[in-house]
């Protein structure tokens, strides 16, 4: 009878001990927002960093601070899009912000890049919202999120792309090992000399300089140079910034550094075969785009050695540079001095000036 007596009330302590647990957990629940509650649901407010006259260029970056008026249990995630304008997504690189549980800030970011195309002004009208269908509902219904209307500039650099390139395909003979079988089935090797396919630009290197006309010396053009690109790479490419040639006349030449073709084979089957180098000046957000390549009677013939250690031919003149009043025009050097050791060129369309 005591052992009855027993279970009982402690069946009745398990019984009370659980309702006093719902109640605490009951209390713990009404410390964090209920979301699907209209009265709970989240507000939010916003910053952005666009300039006060709503203009931009491209290249700058939009900085949006969120902020949602009370913590919730879970992450919302925001973004932006194009609502209007003349821009499309193309436009535009969006870096999203997570607003994590139990917070109340984050930042979107928004970068209009700055193309190489030749634009006028657009307007852009940009929403920064929440897009994921899951998270809509943890707004209340009125919320309208923030649009910002600016406009955007085309970007120009301040700096000339030059890019020069030698490439073509040279046929050579070259010793190489065959291996043979003979009629008794033994194999072996021999060596033979065989025709082969090479690019000349893994082959010859051109290192390129820029040098002021007065005081240039074609058999010592480093003597001079204001800038290079000497990598070894092909092409060869480097960067001609405004301002960094004060006005004058230049000389953008090169230097034939060694040329492997003529040195690593036994011969080349094609000895009138020449090695022009190509240049393509551009400069980005304008329509400057020239290209300028040597007149095959003035370029170096790839049978010929060459290079650092012989100065026969190695330096050549591809195109001049005149700056005048900070205005740069480029054109092919017309080899109206000294032609017989000078480089001519030619222009593949007409070249066209462009301010500072």
């Amino acid at each position: 009878m005591k052992y009855i007596l027993k279970t009982k009330i402690l069946g009745l302590l398990v019984l009370v001990a659980s309702f006093v647990s719902c109640d605490t957990l009951r209390e713990a629940d009404q410390e964090v927002s209920d979301v699907i509650s209209a009265a709970n649901k989240v507000r939010i407010t916003s910053t952005s960093s666009t300039p006060a006259d709503g203009m931009l260029t491209e290249g700058d970056t939009i900085s949006f601070s969120v902020t949602i008026d009370q913590p919730i249990d879970r992450s919302i995630s925001f973004s932006a899009k194009l609502v209007g304008g003349a821009a499309d997504d193309h436009d535009i690189s969006v870096t999203p912000g997570t607003i994590a549980p139990f917070y109340t800030s984050t930042t979107v970011e928004v970068v209009v890049p700055a193309d190489w195309d030749v634009e006028s002004d657009e307007a852009m009208q940009l929403e920064f919202g929440v897009y994921g269908i899951a998270e809509r509902y943890l707004f209340v219904e009125d919320i309208e999120f923030p649009v910002l209307d600016f406009t955007v500039k085309n970007y120009v650099s301040d700096i000339f792309d030059l890019t020069v390139e030698w490439d073509q395909e040279v046929e050579v003979m070259e010793e190489q090992e065959v291996d043979l079988t003979s009629d008794a089935g033994n194999e072996y090797t021999v060596i033979d000399t065989l025709k082969t396919t090479v690019h000349a630009a893994d082959e010859v290197d051109y290192d390129f300089i820029i040098c002021p006309v007065d005081g240039f010396d074609i058999d010592d053009p480093w003597g001079s140079a204001i800038t290079w690109a000497a990598t070894g790479d092909h092409p060869e490419v480097f960067e001609l910034p405004l301002g960094a040639l004060p006005d004058g006349n230049y000389y953008l030449a090169y230097d034939l550094w060694s040329n492997g073709i003529a040195t690593d084979y036994v011969s080349i089957v094609d000895s009138t075969i020449l090695l022009p180098a190509m240049a393509n000046i551009v400069r980005q957000g304008t329509d400057l785009d020239i290209d300028i390549t040597q007149l095959d009677e003035q370029s170096p013939n790839v049978y010929t050695q060459g290079g650092d250690d012989n100065g026969i031919g190695k330096t050549g003149v591809v195109a001049i540079i005149t700056v005048t009043n900070g205005e740069y025009s480029i054109s092919a050097y017309d080899g109206a001095a000294n032609k017989s050791a000078f480089i001519k060129g030619e222009v593949s369309r007409t070249p066209s000036k462009h301010e500072k």
